[in-house]
């Protein structure tokens, strides 16, 4: 059995939030990621942009153009 992740390790960086897909492509990470975007505080979106850079590079991508932004920065998802 493996220790947890330490309380700063970000949600999108557990191979089961990552792996896992809904409608094929949106991944419960990238789920995670939206919902703290769209909370708009300061502390929101340095979660959710610590939670993005533990996405893989393609994923990455792939979540830029789900969201329709060029950069993390510019995403404002609504829920």
């Amino acid at each position: 059995m493996t220790a947890p992740p330490p309380p700063h390790f970000p949600l999108s960086g557990l191979p089961a939030l990552r792996g896992d897909r809904m409608f094929r492509l949106v991944s419960l990470a990238w789920a995670a990621i939206i919902g703290v975007l769209s909370a708009e505080t300061p502390h929101a979106r340095r979660i959710a942009y610590a939670a993005f850079a533990a996405l893989d590079a393609a994923d990455q991508v792939d979540f830029l153009a789900y969201v329709k932004a060029e950069r993390i920065e510019d995403a404002h998802p609504r829920l």
